[in-house]
């Protein structure tokens, strides 16, 4: 979410640490970058003998189109877009990947009495970081109102014994992208092991998994917002949610894109961002979007209920406030 993280993942996966230890026989390092779900990717690999880029490369982008093909908000095709269309009380069966991101996103939001809500899309739109065009003037409190009683995860029927969800009022509409980057890194990450690759670094517009080691036996090396140095990881994924690239002013007062569905409002700026570490990158980037919502407070409760995960909470005023295993 936070470009600067993008492109310190970007950078950083191909500086060497300054170790001498030579590749194995027959190993080769891929580097792997492109387009997708609106932002840039970058995937370094180490691939063992007999496996090939362009194989390799292919399947991930097999998998692209299938997470677009589910998650996309902005692919009029996609099973979401396809469940925004349709009417109350209309069954809909959830195919793989969004029944993944459906099910994280219900439990963080009722965990976080919705501070994370994946029916916040009428909120998007109504503020102009969706497909609807940027609002002249701040939305008047009516229509934040009016979005609000067609939002709520209370009022989306989900059943994930049965893989099928409904609407319970008219006109609500999901918008997964809390989850969806993360989910499509752990996608990433899991072929490639599934292929025999075990030391990679993924990251799809900051959003990042890794693996195993570097070719010189190192860590990979993670740029962070608000970290001097930069953090070393071998098994787990990192996420960053901030407001340092999307947002609108009027009127002089800045308003970033990540809306507290609560309210209807974008989070005030007492945040710059907030990056967490977890075991996978969908938990790390929905814990992420919940916590810069929530704010350090209550943001250090709910990463602090999940054993594995860690936060860094960068404030506004250039101070920070982590949980006590951070960069451990």
């Amino acid at each position: 979410m936070n470009r600067r993280a993008v492109i310190s993942a970007i950078l950083l996966a191909g500086i060497p640490t300054g170790c001498s230890r030579k590749e194995p026989e027959g190993m080769r390092t891929a580097h792997l970058s492109g387009e997708t779900m609106g932002t840039y990717y970058s995937i370094t690999c180490r691939l063992p003998p007999g496996v090939g880029s362009e194989k390799i490369h292919d399947g991930i982008l097999s998998l692209f189109a299938a997470v677009d093909g589910e998650l996309s908000n902005w692919n009029p095709e996609s099973w979401v877009s396809r469940f925004n269309r349709a009417g109350k009380d209309e069954e809909i069966n959830c195919p793989p990947h969004a029944l993944q991101v459906l099910e994280l996103s219900m439990e963080l939001a009722r965990r976080t009495d919705g501070a994370l809500d994946p029916t916040v899309s009428p909120l998007v739109e109504l503020w102009g970081f969706g497909e609807s065009p940027e609002p002249q003037e701040p939305p008047h409190e009516s229509e934040i109102r009016g979005e609000l009683a067609r939002c709520g995860h209370g009022k989306l029927d989900f059943n994930s014994g049965k893989r099928a969800v409904s609407k319970r009022v008219e006109g609500m509409e999901l918008n997964l992208s809390a989850v969806a980057k993360g989910h499509a890194v752990d996608l990433v990450a899991d072929f490639l092991g599934q292929e025999g690759i075990r030391n990679h670094l993924v990251n799809i517009g900051g959003e990042v998994r890794a693996t195993g080691m570097r070719e010189d036996g190192g860590g990979w090396l993670i740029g962070v917002e608000g970290l001097a140095g930069r953090m070393r990881m071998s098994r787990g994924a990192v996420a960053t949610s901030g407001n340092s690239q999307r947002f609108i002013t009027r009127n002089g007062r800045r308003y970033t894109h990540i809306i507290d569905p609560r309210s209807g409002m974008p989070v005030d700026g007492k945040l710059r961002s907030v990056s967490v570490t977890a075991p996978t990158c969908a938990l790390a980037d929905g814990l992420a979007t919940a916590c810069f919502v929530l704010g350090p407070e209550e943001g250090l409760k709910l990463v602090d209920s999940h054993a594995e995960a860690e936060a860094l909470f960068l404030l506004a005023d250039g101070t920070d406030v982590r949980t006590a295993g951070w960069g451990r």
